[in-house]
């Protein structure tokens, strides 16, 4: 699957979609926040938490039957193509026990790479989800694509917003 994606919007309520982008916006936010905490290594294990939350708070909203090892087995496949992206989030909790510099660059770092890492999950899927999949069926080799796309629009927006834009992803 390749190119752009879509989905049948008649079948989807504005109300559902609107919850699973402010749900995903709040998870962003959480995740975040968490981040910029000087946990090394238990930051991450608190931001896999989150978004194991966010899939199931988009679970619920689309009426998906949710299980918490599907849920983290196919996140861990849809990052498997990130490995980059593992080590930068390693790197970054890791770079916090430096004291001083170490914890501001490891938390701002990781709190960027965390958030937009998190809004391309919630964005997969809430996608898999409107176009009718489950987690029985989530194919991470189909969607992973998509998780790029997204990944790659919310670092623009954290750029942007950086730079005084104030848009968010």
């Amino acid at each position: 699957m390749t190119g752009t994606y879509s989905y049948k919007r008649d079948s989807m309520t504005n109300d559902i979609e609107q919850q699973a982008n402010t749900s995903i916006n709040n998870y962003i936010k959480s995740v975040a926040a968490i981040s910029l905490l000087p946990l090394p290594l238990l930051d991450l294990l608190a931001i896999t938490a989150l978004q194991i939350k966010m899939i199931h708070r988009l679970s619920n909203l689309y009426d998906v039957e949710f299980k918490e090892d599907s849920a983290r087995a196919a996140i861990t496949a849809l990052l498997g193509s990130a490995i980059p992206l593992s080590i930068k989030s390693s790197l970054f909790s890791m770079t916090k026990t430096i004291p001083f510099v170490g914890s501001a660059t490891g938390a701002l770092g990781l709190s960027a790479l965390a958030a937009s890492s998190t809004y391309a999950i919630g964005k997969v899927f809430k996608y898999h989800y409107e176009t009718g999949g489950t987690l029985l069926d989530f194919n991470a080799d189909t969607l992973r694509e998509y998780y790029h796309q997204q990944t790659d629009k919310a670092k623009e927006a954290i750029t942007e917003e950086e730079n005084g834009a104030g848009v968010r992803p």
